[in-house]
């Protein structure tokens, strides 16, 4: 079953999650006392995380943050099967659990099992499954979002605003002060192995030119753009990497027939490789260019300059993170329109298609140029 954009799922859970999630906030009485844990040696701490590859990336971060105070911490993270790989890459993490969507009420009762939490953190802006997961945690302090319109805030002891006008790696920070954790401000991390995964004697740039999600049709660049901008690199001597998933395979390899018909060098990694070796891939590029996806939030954690393409999505909401990052933005006026990520402006898009091959090609030649590492952190828009 797809968990990531099925509508079956989401109706479930705003028809039965929202009234369920009422109900239950007030069967248990809450605590206002952050507890004080100075005497505890490892203190326990679960993070819930249950979608999405770019936000998990991001927790990479908020694990940091967590060590910088508790390095003894016993940190555990819930996940579903559409993070799961992801999860996977997070550096201090003791334990991951799945959150099995198939068999949901087996999956909540197991959760009991687990020793008592100091602190449990929901990261989910708008999902009722996560609070219903946090209910079935025995922990004593819960914190989480609150989110207009969501009504999903009734289970924690300490309900969070979630905020539009911040990148939700600040809202994921604001989970953490809330718990009485002081910041330092680390930017997404992800280690690699270092092994060589592709052999070329010629410099890779990689090409993400497919989005995940609900919508995701809405946050594609054009693919004819792409052929455009991958003949031009392939002119210059660069091997023009295509990635994506199973599900991009074909077009993937539409888009690298015509370049290489056009007397470029061509590889297609899209579903053929694991997201552990895809960080090993990424680390070797020169430059990714990526639509607004998870890849896109993957590459700057491995510290790979980055071309981020955004539409329907706010860099300033949902850019990558990191020192050699140039986010571009349409001329559109109705974009972005993005906060959850699921609230569309409009059915048709094309938003996208206002963002220019030249000013793409111009981003790139910008970051191969750039030998210092310079933090380019504000959207840039095409004229």
């Amino acid at each position: 079953m797809q968990e990531r954009g099925n509508r079956l799922l989401k109706i479930l859970d705003y028809y039965a999650g929202v009234p369920l999630t009422f109900l239950l906030g007030h069967v248990v009485p809450k605590t206002e006392k952050i507890p004080d844990l100075s005497s505890k040696l490892a203190p326990r701490f679960t993070l819930i995380k249950t979608a999405a590859i770019g936000d998990t990336v991001l927790l990479s971060a908020i694990v940091r943050e967590i060590r910088v105070k508790y390095p003894c911490a016993v940190i555990t993270l819930i996940c579903t099967k559409s993070n799961e790989a992801a999860a996977a890459l997070l550096d201090g993490i003791d334990a991951v659990r799945l959150f099995d969507l198939r068999s949901p009420v087996s999956a909540l009762l197991a959760f009991r099992s687990l020793l008592v939490q100091d602190i449990v953190w929901d990261f989910g802006s708008w999902a009722r499954i996560n609070c219903m997961i946090t209910f079935f945690i025995k922990a004593r302090y819960k914190v989480g979002f609150e989110r207009k319109g969501q009504y999903r805030h009734y289970i924690y002891d300490k309900a969070v605003s979630h905020r539009d006008d911040v990148h939700e790696i600040d809202n994921y920070r604001s989970l953490l002060q809330a718990s009485g954790i002081e910041i330092s401000g680390f930017n997404p991390l992800i280690s690699t192995t270092g092994r060589e995964v592709e052999e070329n004697d010629q410099p890779m740039v990689i090409f993400h030119p497919f989005p995940g999600g609900s919508g995701k049709k809405l946050k594609e660049w054009p693919l004819e753009c792409w052929l455009r901008l991958g003949e031009n690199l392939a002119a210059e001597g660069f091997v023009i990497c295509i990635s994506g998933g199973k599900e991009d395979r074909e077009r993937a390899e539409w888009l690298a027939k015509k370049i290489e018909q056009a007397g470029g060098k061509t590889i297609i990694l899209a579903g053929c490789y694991s997201l552990v070796k895809m960080c090993d891939i990424l680390k070797q590029a020169k430059i990714l260019v990526s639509v607004n996806t998870g890849i896109m939030h993957l590459g700057a954690a491995v510290g790979v300059p980055i071309v981020a393409l955004n539409g329907p999505t706010s860099p300033l909401r949902w850019g990558p993170l990191g020192e050699k990052v140039i986010s571009l933005v349409p001329t559109s006026t109705c974009a972005p329109c993005l906060s959850l990520g699921f609230e569309y402006g409009c059915a048709t898009g094309g938003c996208m298609n206002t963002i220019t091959v030249e000013v793409v090609k111009a981003a790139v030649d910008r970051l191969l140029l750039d030998s210092v590492n310079t933090s380019l952190k504000k959207p840039i828009c095409p004229p």
